[in-house]
């Protein structure tokens, strides 16, 4: 989506806005879900692709845009635009992406979208939006983009050979304003995909109105949106890009975004963190781009350092001695006499996040970083945490607040760069079971003779996988482990891996001629001990 009501609009803004909306995605719709409208047509884009296009286009783009001053960071104005993302891409299942939002100061009102899931915002986008409804038509129309690989689809349409490094320059174009980069990234006509252009546009829309319901936001709110838009028309100095042409023209959109509305039955509610959140986040943003700044420190009272103290000291000694419950207990009382210091909650969540209580720990991390949003390793606890009940966005969003809030190279660096690329870039592409005996050295042969049930008596087993391209290197460290059906670990080794990205390891049969265990078994994939993929497979009497 481009969303431009704005006298702030300039030549390399529009350059900009014309290829994201071409090469990528956008905010809201409205409208009930049907399966049509959910199922992307033809064949599945390279995902793959995407994402490490849209990474490498995201990292240049916040770099510039952080050297200029214009990328906000603040982890509660940013916190809350995440938690509006991640409240409709919760519904999205399965998950092309690893969502990300960003916001730039700037008082225009666009949005758009990379591909691979970064999101953007300007400042004034937020701040105009009269409520969270509005707001989150632009999120839902942008996460559709990305959700339904516009960029993908417009290459392959268009047969662009060079789009990766088109967004490239559209990173140098946003960062610095300059619209030169922009037109030497582009090097094709852009009246060539100006169909492509609004036919995403239009699908977008579709689509990000049936993302909204899903998560209970009222589809209204894109109409109300389209409405503002044409209502900029009016204000000195507006002009309506030429790209824009060939897009539907907002006044249509906002009466196919009111009858989708009409139409539709919202299902459930929004989550009241985050309808709470939006005007505090539109008050602190505000005051952010007043005061020309893109974070704040939070003013509270200074705290009693050595109440705090003794209390941290007496939970040291609890935990030293095996108790950390009773360590957590002590810090949690010492919170209501001291609410002020940080290392209370922070400590308090390290504690609970050893003994296995990590809803807890995460209650509590959050609270340290309400007294201290710009503690580095309390967002990186809180990832952590996160990670473990497997909320990949808001995990991401926190290991960021913790990567720029590190200034040199060091270990926690080191360990907040691996996780990211972790989530972001998942190990395994694929994997699948295949008999023994065949050649394994060809596996892009057997992908599609994969398996999940053998015989007793059958030879080998072998498990396969094909690795992403930035694990590439690290393949050989894999292991997989082999669990039979009361959860024993039978076999264990690292994996072999031929001249491509594919891998394999193999369970050889029992000793001494005997049946495999009849039942449920696993193949598990591990890297640095942590499991990266899972393979059940049955085995059955013989035949």
């Amino acid at each position: 989506m481009s969303v431009n009501g704005s006298a702030h609009w300039n030549a390399a803004g529009g350059a900009l806005l014309a290829l994201l909306c071409a090469c990528s995605g956008g905010g809201g719709g409205s409208s009930a879900p049907q399966q049509n409208v959910l199922q992307a047509p033809g064949a599945t884009p390279s995902v793959a692709r995407e994402r490490e296009a849209g990474f490498k286009a995201d990292s240049d783009i916040r770099a510039k845009l952080r050297a200029q001053g214009r990328l906000i960071d603040d982890p509660l104005a940013l916190g809350f635009l995440n938690d509006l993302g991640q409240s409709l891409v919760r519904h999205l299942e399965p998950q092309p992406f690893v969502y990300r939002f960003r916001i730039v100061k700037d008082p225009s009102l666009n949005a758009f979208a990379l591909p691979g899931g970064a999101i953007y915002f300007n400042s004034g986008t937020i701040l105009e939006a009269n409520d969270l409804d509005e707001l989150a038509g632009v999120m839902a129309h942008e996460i559709a983009h990305s959700k339904r690989h516009h960029w993908m689809r417009r290459q392959k349409a268009t047969a662009l050979p060079s789009l990766v490094t088109q967004i490239v320059g559209i990173g140098l174009a946003a960062a610095t304003g300059d619209v030169a980069p922009l037109v030497v990234a582009e090097g094709v006509n852009q009246a060539l995909r100006l169909k492509h252009t609004r036919e995403f546009e239009e699908e977008a829309d579709t689509v990000g109105t049936a993302f909204m319901v899903r998560a209970g936001y009222d589809p209204l709110g894109m109409a109300v949106f389209f409405d503002r838009l044409n209502s900029g028309k009016d204000r000195p100095g507006y002009t309506l890009p030429p790209y824009l042409y060939s897009h539907p023209r907002s006044e249509v959109r906002a009466l196919d975004a009111v009858e989708r509305a009409r139409s539709t039955t919202i299902p459930g509610s929004v989550d009241p963190k985050v309808r709470n959140g939006f005007r505090p986040a539109q008050l602190r943003l505000a005051l952010l781009v007043d005061q020309g700044r893109t974070t704040l420190q939070p003013n509270l009272p200074a705290p009693n350092r050595a109440l705090a103290n003794a209390s941290l000291n007496e939970a040291r000694r609890l935990a030293e001695s095996g108790d950390g419950l009773a360590a957590a207990a002590v810090l949690q009382s010492a919170e209501r006499r001291e609410p002020n210091d940080p290392r209370l909650p922070f400590r308090r969540g390290e504690l609970l996040a050893a003994a296995g209580h990590s809803a807890d720990a995460i209650a509590a991390y959050r609270r340290a970083l309400e007294l201290d949003p710009n503690t580095a390793l309390a967002h990186y606890r809180l990832a952590l945490a996160l990670k473990e009940l497997g909320e990949r966005g808001d995990a991401v969003f926190h290991l960021e607040q913790a990567q720029g809030r590190l200034n040199r190279q060091g270990a926690l660096l080191h360990s907040v760069e691996a996780e990211l690329l972790r989530l972001i870039f998942p190990v395994v592409r694929r994997a699948g079971l295949v008999a023994g005996g065949q050649d394994i050295r060809n596996i892009p042969t057997l992908v599609q003779r994969s398996r999940e049930q053998f015989d007793a008596d059958a030879g080998r087993v072998v498990w396969w996988a094909e690795i992403e391209p930035q694990w590439k290197e690290r393949r050989s460290e894999i292991e997989v482990r082999w669990i039979d059906p009361g959860g024993a670990v039978v076999a264990q080794g690292k994996v072999a891996h031929d001249s491509s990205n594919y891998t394999f390891a193999a369970l050889d049969p029992p000793p001494g001629g005997e049946a495999r265990r009849l039942g449920i078994w696993q193949a598990e994939a591990v890297l640095d001990g942590e499991r990266i993929v899972r393979k059940a497979f049955r085995i059955t009497p013989p035949e």
